[in-house]
């Protein structure tokens, strides 16, 4: 594949006409990450938007030695928007989970890009919209839920993005331990460790060092509406 037929595939160009995927083949730099490495801290300023071409970037917020991840990007997604939209800090701190390719658009490109092909503008509006939906359920969650049914809820999210249809049930196919699911749960360690052993001895997942199953999904679903 070349590269303009690349980034037509890029959901966020896909509306581009040849001229519009040349001019952005101009603009934009690929820029690589090893894994663990940061991509910008939360507060720095912002002048990129970045573009997940392969690999897994984790977006997350601390305070302290506390952190939550807010999501987990693959190929074709973006992130960075919000402080070239609104002037502002970065919201979030980025760091690549893997190695990863980045497609990245400076500011005054990427504004320039907004005026000549203003569907730019509706694709990160929805996008944003998703993105505060999501927010939305997790700040109920936090408010309302508790702690298994986040936990649950958690497992249950990433089985649907990441999981494959195995005879032993959903496998979430990613590297996790229970540090990332609690900072996904936003809980701790310790009662990820106990809620995990507690639903696999309920035969709802299965998990090891390896692999992680989500076995009964229904019956995960229970604790999500408990209160």
């Amino acid at each position: 594949m070349n590269r303009l037929s690349y980034l037509k595939n890029v959901p966020l160009f896909t509306e581009f006409d040849n001229r519009g995927l040349r001019i952005l083949q101009k603009i934009a730099r690929i820029a690589n990450f090893k894994k663990g490495e940061k991509i910008f801290d939360e507060n720095a300023s912002g002048d990129r938007l970045y573009i997940v071409l392969s690999g897994r970037v984790k977006i997350f917020a601390a305070s302290g030695v506390k952190k939550k991840t807010l999501a987990y990007l693959e190929k074709g997604e973006f992130f960075g928007e919000m402080a070239l939209l609104d002037m502002q800090p970065r919201s979030a701190s980025s760091i690549a989970m893997e190695p990863s390719e980045l497609l990245v658009i400076k500011k005054k490109d990427f504004q320039r890009l907004i005026k000549d092909y203003p569907e730019i503008s509706l694709q990160i509006m929805k996008t944003i919209s998703k993105r505060l939906r999501q927010a939305d359920k997790e700040i109920e969650a936090l408010t309302f839920g508790d702690v298994l049914g986040r936990i649950a809820s958690t497992l249950l999210q990433l089985s649907a993005k990441y999981g494959e249809i195995t005879e032993n049930g959903c496998e979430i196919k990613m590297p996790l331990n229970h540090r990332d699911i609690a900072e996904i749960a936003g809980t701790g360690r310790e009662m990820v460790s106990r809620t995990l052993n507690r639903f696999r001895r309920l035969k709802l997942i299965s998990y090891n060092d390896r692999s992680l199953r989500v076995i009964d999904g229904q019956k995960l679903k229970l604790f999500c509406s408990q209160r």
